[in-house]
């Protein structure tokens, strides 16, 4: 995976804590810095946002004005701004104004009427252009929307200057600033100004990029993949339960941590439980049969059973029990017959191969740590 790209900071290492110590203010009202608060993913548009706001990137948040006098008293020259300093974002609706709601919120944009289309051209509001964690989403309405305003993102410099051109005719307006991801911004309409209109080469403060697990897709993908966990165990049990493997839950908890080839084994076992299961159906020819086949048809169970509670635990003993009991059946006599006979032959081969399944497929893994059996 590659790594995340971090925020720039040249030349500003700003301890919080010790200014919040020497400010003698509660560290908890100190927000951060701008360059940390906020991310952009694309490279150049974080440069772009960040030559915008390049002198307010270093300074410290505070949450009241009293907060940023104290800091601002410091002879360490850092700079500070309180939240109450700055304009609140209010959404115009019909002439009423208020604060974003949840939803609003939630959505993580501002909600500002869709940027006028002139040419063809549509840019893109720079305070949107933003991304803020779920904590500080709230800095968008007052810091972030402060230092951006209304100014619009552009692919290139040419459409910046003729969207200003057309944005001037049709609303007689100061149109706001423009930046461009060619690395140009148009301020004023005055061309060939590279001083003011061209990007440094080398910016102070750069945002960096959002880090993959705190993005909603990472976090959705993370309960999928609980929920997926949850529901393959699950699956797995019912099935073994059907089957009549019926592990111990130590045992199954074991063999799904195990890697692949137990899981392939254990699948193979099942299956093979099953199609014994057919060929006894087969030879259930008759009532007698029918019960001869079914009597012997738990014993062939019970045998393999037999062989993972060995390795498993619990219950052995009431196993061997009943197998002894269904073995006298077989002595006593219980309307065999040539059918009864035939079932009996066919659940001896069975048996062989279905106890040497089971044993194959509990048989403890050695993933190279050693010898991990454990003597029983």
């Amino acid at each position: 995976m590659s790594q995340v790209r971090k925020a720039v900071k040249k030349g500003h290492r700003v301890d919080l804590t010790l200014i919040a110590q020497n400010a003698k203010i509660d560290a908890s009202d100190i927000i951060g810095l701008p360059v940390d608060l906020a991310t952009v993913d694309d490279e150049m548009h974080a440069k772009l946002m960040s030559w915008a706001a390049q002198k307010y990137m270093d300074c410290v948040i505070v949450k009241t004005t009293e907060q940023s006098l104290a800091i601002g008293a410091l002879k360490s020259n850092t700079k500070a701004w309180a939240l109450d300093q700055m304009t609140k974002f209010e959404v115009d609706t019909r002439g009423q104004k208020r604060f974003r709601n949840e939803a609003e919120s939630a959505s993580q944009q501002l909600p500002l009427p869709p940027p006028a289309t002139f040419m063809g051209i549509t840019p893109a509001y720079m305070v949107n252009f933003i991304q803020l964690s779920r904590e500080h989403e709230h800095l968008r309405d007052s810091l972030f929307w402060t230092i951006y305003k209304w100014g619009l993102v552009f692919d290139n410099y040419v459409d910046a200057l003729r969207y200003r051109k057309c944005f001037i005719e049709s609303r007689r307006s100061q149109p706001p600033a423009m930046y461009c991801a060619d690395g140009k911004r148009v301020l004023d309409g005055m061309v060939g100004d590279r001083a003011n209109n061209d990007m440094p080469k080398a910016l102070s403060c750069v945002y960096g990029a959002q880090a993959g697990d705190h993005t909603d897709e990472y976090r959705k993908l993370q309960a999928d993949v609980a929920v997926a966990k949850v529901l393959y165990a699950f699956a797995f049990i019912l099935v073994a339960f059907i089957c009549g493997v019926m592990l111990p839950c130590g045992r199954v908890l074991s063999m799904l941590t195990s890697g692949p080839r137990v899981s392939q084994e254990v699948r193979a076992v099942v299956s093979d439980c099953a199609s014994s299961a057919a060929a006894l159906q087969e030879l259930e020819g008759s009532d007698e049969a029918a019960r001869a086949a079914s009597a012997a048809r738990e014993k062939d169970m019970l045998v393999g059973m037999l062989s993972a509670l060995k390795l498993g635990g619990g219950g052995y003993g009431s196993t061997q029990y009943r197998l002894s009991q269904l073995s006298q059946m077989d002595v006593d006599g219980g309307g065999g017959g040539a059918p009864r006979a035939a079932a009996s032959r066919a659940l001896a081969a069975r048996k062989a191969k279905v106890a040497a399944g089971v044993k194959k497929a509990t048989a403890p893994v050695n993933h190279g740590r050693g010898n991990m059996r454990k003597q029983r």
